[in-house]
């Protein structure tokens, strides 16, 4: 999760551009004040949608909670769930009943594991990997006679070259190295960072993908429902890599919420200045009020 960015969202809170110069830990890549400018500067471009002429109609822009879960069981205390709330614009365009759309990543919240030492903690990783996600695309159909809408094709990767599968897990303190690996957050080790948030800091290196589909009802002022997703981890290496292999992630559901924000339905519009840009720093008001915060989880680290 970006934790920090998500606490400026949860303020309304727009991050200001600084001269702070400092760079990560691996004393390489954007430092975070560079990093907060791209997250807030992070926009999907207003797309022009004719409509399908149908009724119900989902065209439109979305202020969006999307949560995936995961039961997650091996190295850990018996199977947990681990919760991933992300906080995204989306924009759809519905075609007679086909429904094409953009999901853009702002912010997101996960929730902690407890390990067999009875540590409470979750595996984060930093803003920067959330500056550089691209759009996932998303595809489906409404179903005009029972006001639903399904989607597919939800596809989140961290660390890995596009169109690369997963590399295997070795067991033990072994580093993975594959061509298939990309240094997604720009700090100089493979895949992406995530350090724990416990009591004693933890740092590892993995690659993920996450697929998901939505299961939607229309409703005034929006789209709520459920996501079925799947995740697949591999972790590369780092310090604390014996802590996070060896975890197996089954399939579950979660809950998700899609609220318009284009000033259709008597909506308010995210794109309050009318420059065509739907920023992340334009969602900012939208979290904790109208999108909920996250889950109170089971621990708290």
């Amino acid at each position: 999760m970006s934790r920090s960015w998500l606490i400026l969202l949860l303020a309304g809170c727009h991050p200001a551009k600084t001269e702070d110069t400092a760079t990560g830990d691996a004393g390489m890549g954007p430092s975070p004040a560079e990093v907060e400018v791209r997250l807030a500067a992070r926009a999907l471009e207003l797309a022009r949608c004719p409509g399908s002429g149908f009724v119900p109609d989902v065209s439109g822009v979305y202020a969006a909670l999307i949560e995936t879960a995961s039961e997650v069981s091996g190295n850990l205390s018996g199977a947990q769930t681990e919760i991933l709330t992300r906080y995204a614009i989306i924009q759809l365009c519905q075609d007679e009943d086909r429904v094409v759309g953009e999901i853009l990543l702002c912010a997101f919240d996960q929730s902690p594991l407890i390990d067999p030492a009875g540590t409470c903690a979750a595996d984060l990783p930093g803003d920067a990997l959330v500056a550089n996600l691209p759009p996932a695309v998303v595809t489906g159909t409404v179903d005009i006679g029972n006001e639903t809408v399904f989607l597919s094709g939800f596809d989140e990767v961290w660390g890995l070259q596009p169109g690369a599968d997963l590399p295997a897990e070795p067991s033990g303190a072994g580093v993975v190295e594959s061509d298939a690996l990309l240094d997604q957050d720009e700090d100089g080790a493979p895949g992406v960072t995530v350090r724990g948030n416990g009591l004693t800091p933890t740092q590892a290196w993995i690659a993920r993908r996450t697929t998901a589909t939505f299961s939607l009802g229309i409703g005034r002022g929006g789209l709520a429902g459920t996501t079925q997703s799947e995740v697949g981890q591999t972790v590369l290496g780092g310090p604390a890599a014996r802590a996070l292999r060896g975890r197996r992630y089954t399939a579950s559901g979660a809950e998700t919420l899609w609220l318009r924000a284009d000033g259709l339905e008597g909506s308010p519009r995210l794109d309050a200045n009318g420059d065509g840009l739907l920023r992340c720093a334009e969602l900012g008001a939208w979290v904790g009020t109208a999108l909920p915060a996250p889950r109170a989880w089971v621990c708290q680290p």
